[in-house]
């Protein structure tokens, strides 16, 4: 039962099969190249910017350390 799940829950590889492939130099080509003309300006950047005081808003907090329990031992001793 568990070979027959185990067989049944994986799929098998599908590989990429390339069914035509094309004998050599049997795709022409032609191109022909060309001048590259790029017309491009350089702009400084633009930088407006306002500073504003600094806004600090801070109220001293208390801290209280309390123990939630604290330890104990007991020992009973039977028998003597």
């Amino acid at each position: 039962m568990a070979e027959q799940a185990v067989a049944n829950s994986t799929k098998g590889y599908s590989g990429l099969g390339i069914k035509f492939i094309p004998s050599h130099f049997s795709v022409k080509e032609h191109y022909e190249p060309a001048d590259v003309h790029i017309d491009a300006e350089i702009k400084q950047p633009q930088i407006e910017a306002t500073t504003h005081p600094v806004q600090h808003d801070y109220q001293p907090g208390k801290v209280t350390i309390a123990m939630k329990q604290y330890q104990s031992l007991q020992i009973d001793v039977e028998g003597l």
